[in-house]
């Protein structure tokens, strides 16, 4: 049975996701408020859950067998524990209650057999991009950076977006972008300030040149998902994208907090440099775009 969770709910919540935190950091982030947890406000997104007279003892979480988040800009995210056998029939009921919000689905997003799983059932076929999930745990040895002689790293301040910006774009309409005559550079301006009020970005300069940038796009409690990685491509083969990971990752290390990230099927120079920075591929990752 599918039901909105409540604060009441948060305990078992939190049971049921840190274990598997790295598959869904897209989903424990909303739940972490500074040093502490809680559901998020309504206004921001609806937590639904589905219960089971039945609880999976492997699973824990108390009755909890699945989770699904619809934030306020319409992305959907399902969390499923991998060895839960959920099958359509267990979604009965969810398509009524999200018919009670009036949010429309703008992306689904998790792993890839769930996402498919949650599409098939809403009816929200669109655009599909296939990634692979990959994770670098802490313990892993962090190699020496190599810093190219004229390369300067820096932190990303509100100061710094006007002038990063224009690279923001860049990898907008190259990794991001679905329907590119849809972008509004006003409006993901301010989103793009925002993330860095709330996240940890960096990025690379050559000269008076911004070149490249990393940086986390969603931050929970075990685990960080690092997301807009880019070097522009007159500056590329360079090393550069390993220097400005490498900066990012040794902060998330000391605050003891692994990694992942998801990159896109095919995109193998991508995926050499996550792999020679201790990366290893945890699961098939899918975004769907509903027409």
């Amino acid at each position: 049975m599918w039901f909105q969770a409540e604060q009441g709910n948060l305990r078992d919540i939190l049971n049921f996701i840190l274990p598997m935190e790295e598959y869904c950091v897209n989903f424990s982030s909303w739940l972490k408020k500074g040093t502490k947890a809680a559901l998020p406000s309504r206004r921001e997104a609806l937590v639904y859950l589905l219960a089971s007279e039945h609880s999976l003892p492997s699973v824990g979480g108390g009755n909890i067998r699945a989770l699904l988040l619809l934030t306020r800009s319409g992305l959907l995210v399902p969390v499923v524990h991998p060895q839960d056998p959920l099958s359509l029939r267990d979604l009965r009921g969810l398509d009524e209650i999200l018919g009670r919000t009036p949010r429309k689905i703008f992306c689904i997003a998790g792993l890839a057999n769930r996402v498919q799983l949650f599409q098939n059932y809403l009816g929200l076929h669109g655009k599909s991009i296939a990634y692979h999930l990959m994770k670098r745990e802490i313990s892993k040895p962090l190699e020496a950076n190599l810093f190219p002689p004229d390369l300067h790293l820096h932190g990303m301040t509100l100061e710094d977006a006007e002038r990063v910006f224009p690279l923001e774009v860049k990898y907008q309409h190259e990794e991001v972008l679905v329907h590119p005559e849809r972008f509004n550079p006003a409006a993901h301006l301010m989103y793009f300030k925002r993330n860095i009020r709330q996240q940890d970005i960096f990025f690379a300069t050559i000269g008076k040149e911004v070149v490249a940038k990393a940086g986390t796009n969603a931050q929970g409690f075990r685990y960080c998902q690092i997301g807009g990685v880019y070097t522009d491509q007159a500056y590329r083969g360079r090393g550069i994208a390993r220097t400005v990971m490498v900066k990012l990752l040794e902060v998330l290390e000391t605050r003891g907090q692994g990694s992942v990230l998801f990159v896109r099927k095919g995109n193998q120079p991508a995926v050499r440099l996550y792999q020679g920075l201790g990366f290893s591929h945890l699961g098939d990752f899918q975004i769907t775009y509903p027409d």
